[in-house]
């Protein structure tokens, strides 16, 4: 008599593990036939037995064949760590060790997962905002007057966001790590002076995000020439004429003097 699918699952590396090496000799039709005559037997749908087949392999690959008496290790959380790990695999042991300890869960592994998969550079200012901005644009060029990439391809994006928190102003830029031409990009901002980031952030909010505010005390204390040169920005970004300069997020006036706290 074949145990019970409830069972099974709670038990699931010993249970699947003698049929790991079986299902690997396998040409691929085979294996399929496999899956389905113990999805059969053991009531248990034939995704969920390759999902078990997959996660004994990748810890097999760690090095665990087998699991403490007491050790939970729960398939959902195998599957998170190892995405998590092909993106950072330094740390898939620490990972595996924090799931067999009860100290990761699988909503906790869920919320790494997301993080894994995006990037941020962070730049916190002492001085409040005068100009706040939040979208997502495709750079062109860096800030360094480098092309990353070309607005003909597919290309990748980046999200900017220039708020205010606790009584300063916070710049975050956002990227998917997955993306070079992005995390370029933002290393470029990185690279800047620390004097000239707070222009830089405000050229960039007007030269790329649709939604960018200011404050009127700031906006009316500036120069006429300033002002114009902040309009044109927008008014060329949206123009379907115009032809973005390399040297467009290049340092040319000095719109705010928020002093830089720290960045990460």
């Amino acid at each position: 008599m074949s145990p019970s699918p409830g069972r099974i699952a709670s038990k699931w590396l010993a249970y699947i593990r003698p049929h790991v090496r079986p299902y690997e000799a396998l040409g691929r039709g085979d294996r399929r036939d496999y899956i389905a005559k113990l999805s059969k037997r053991v009531k248990l749908s034939d995704n969920t037995l390759r999902r078990f087949i997959s996660a004994a392999q990748y810890l097999e690959a760690e090095g665990i064949t087998e699991l403490p008496s007491g050790v939970r290790m729960p398939v959902a959380a195998v599957e998170r760590v190892a995405r998590i790990a092909a993106r950072q695999p330094e740390k898939r042991q620490q990972l595996l060790k924090g799931v067999a300890e009860g100290r990761l869960t699988i909503v906790e592994l869920r919320e790494l997962l997301k993080k894994s998969t995006k990037a941020a550079g962070i730049v916190r200012f002492d001085a409040p905002p005068a100009v706040m901005a939040a979208g997502a644009f495709r750079p062109q060029y860096d800030f360094a007057a480098r092309r990353v990439q070309n607005p003909a391809d597919i290309c990748c994006y980046v999200a900017m966001h220039l708020l205010a928190a606790n009584g300063g102003a916070v710049l975050a830029f956002t990227w998917l790590r997955r993306d070079p031409a992005a995390e370029q990009f933002v290393r470029t901002f990185a690279a800047l002076p620390r004097e000239q980031m707070a222009s830089v952030a405000v050229q960039c909010a007007f030269e790329h995000v649709e939604f960018t505010c200011m404050s009127d005390l700031w906006w009316s204390g500036l120069k006429r020439p300033m002002r114009a040169a902040l309009l044109e920005r927008v008014r060329r970004a949206n123009s379907l004429a115009y032809r973005r300069s390399s040297r467009c997020l290049s340092y040319r006036i000095h719109f705010a003097d928020w002093a830089v706290a720290n960045i990460r």
